[in-house]
């Protein structure tokens, strides 16, 4: 079977996320709020861009920086 990989590219508002993290972070997260949607990209003044997830298991909304976040189902799909 082929494995599809996540889209290089940053995520964009549509696409179904989950966390990445450092060591079991991503996984303990995903275990209490599941798989998130991109909902809005923020883009303060002098600042980086955030992405806004609402999550779907937990439904909380929360920001995030690109590196934090895996796209697991492409909005162009």
């Amino acid at each position: 079977s082929r494995v599809r990989r996540p889209p290089l590219r940053p995520p964009r508002i549509g696409d179904i996320v989950k966390l990445s993290g450092p060591g079991g972070m991503g996984l303990q997260y995903s275990r209490v709020h599941g798989v998130g949607i991109v909902t809005a990209i923020h883009k303060p003044e002098q600042q980086r861009k955030l992405y806004e997830v609402k999550w779907l298991k937990s439904d909380e909304r929360m920001r995030f920086h690109e590196e934090d976040l895996i796209i697991v189902s492409d909005v162009d799909r």
